[in-house]
């Protein structure tokens, strides 16, 4: 959550904006650097957001991929999508499934396996 309301209106108009040159714009270049862009705001609120993070992961995805699928030499985007799918490695390995180290909204772990490396059963 962010708590400057200022902050998350102009994040929000500058999504809307990027949202409108990827729908509009007639270059495939600048449409894939705007929807790279809306991946990279997907992936800064995936550190602070708390709630709904398997759909804004999802979204971040999407955009990333058609960034790449805009512009094939979109080198920003790949890198960008590499990193979305580690972060949703963490989702699976921390949150979905309550591990030891969960991510916000995780539950923990006490069962085999939630011992640190080499503690044994």
């Amino acid at each position: 959550m962010v708590s400057d309301p200022e902050v998350a209106i102009r994040r929000n108009e500058a999504q809307a904006r990027l949202e409108a040159i990827v729908a509009r714009d007639a270059d495939d270049s600048r449409r894939s650097r705007a929807a790279g862009l809306l991946g990279v705001l997907g992936l800064a609120r995936f550190v602070y957001e708390t709630q709904e993070r398997e759909a804004l992961l999802s979204a971040t995805i999407a955009n990333l991929t058609r960034a790449i699928a805009l512009d094939s030499r979109n080198d920003e985007a790949k890198y960008n999508l590499e990193l979305a799918y580690q972060r949703g490695r963490g989702l699976e390995l921390t949150e979905a499934s309550a591990g030891s180290n969960a991510a916000p909204g995780g539950q923990g772990s006490k069962g085999a396996g939630a011992g640190l490396p080499g503690s044994g059963y």
